[in-house]
């Protein structure tokens, strides 16, 4: 494979105020298993067209989907971005709406009024607000499970506060409802794609990072299939 590094400069100059060597956090939970397909749960993580219409109520409204932008990614890019503006700098999903743990210091005022999401796949998805990043690292073990661990990292020192466990908390609480109607989505659409009649639509300009993603999965579908040669596969298959 070529050398990662050089296929992920846009992700890194995109995350870069966030200096995530140097971001703490607790360790994950045990990681569940999950009953949809790898892919599924990467199309959710950077979709934008959802947000406003699954998500919509008081702890999600302030991202709307209007407000998604699509970074055009270099050919051959080992990942891809999402950026959701906000209606308000430094929001996150509790109810204040606003940043109760300390703001990423690095950050610029352009992405304090956003918050980004980066796909690096086959295995990880950033979600990114002001006070904190949510990393998912996804593990298939089946065409149809995966297991994906969930960990957070917050600013130097945000840990050291009396209330930080509080505070974490309502956090977490908020993104468990909206966590809860990802995967309950994210089951039917496995659901739905085991059916031969499922209709297939066009993607809306809200859903660029299907787009992006699927251009990663087609380049490598197609090295694939020229790596193992289809001729050669039947030769062998025949002699055997």
């Amino acid at each position: 494979a070529a050398p990662l590094a050089p296929r992920l400069t846009h992700v890194q100059e995109a995350i870069s105020g966030y200096d995530l060597a140097n971001a703490e956090g607790p360790r994950p939970d045990p990681a569940p298993r999950l009953m949809w397909n790898w892919k599924v749960m990467f199309e959710n993580n950077n979709d934008g067209y959802h947000a406003s219409r699954l998500h919509h109520g008081p702890l999600h409204d302030f991202v709307p989907s209007e407000q998604a932008s699509f970074p055009d990614a270099p050919k051959g890019a080992a990942g891809y971005l999402r950026f959701n503006g906000t209606l308000h700098p430094d929001a996150s999903f509790n109810p204040t709406q606003k940043a109760v743990l300390p703001v990423f210091p690095g950050l610029s005022d352009e992405a304090r009024n956003r918050m980004t999401f980066a796909n690096i796949p086959p295995s990880l998805s950033l979600v990114m607000t002001s006070d904190m990043v949510i990393y998912l690292i996804i593990r298939p073990d089946s065409p149809e499970t995966h297991y994906m661990d969930t960990g957070v990292l917050v600013a130097p020192g945000a840990m050291a506060d009396e209330a930080y466990e509080h505070k974490m908390e309502m956090i977490m609480n908020s993104t468990s409802h909206i966590i809860a109607q990802d995967w309950h989505v994210d089951e039917m659409v496995q659901l739905g794609l085991r059916s031969r009649f499922a209709k297939r639509g066009r993607y809306s300009w809200q859903e660029g990072a299907q787009a992006q993603f699927n251009e990663w999965l087609v380049d490598r579908y197609l090295a694939e299939w020229d790596r193992r040669d289809p001729s050669a596969v039947g030769a062998a298959v025949a002699a055997e």
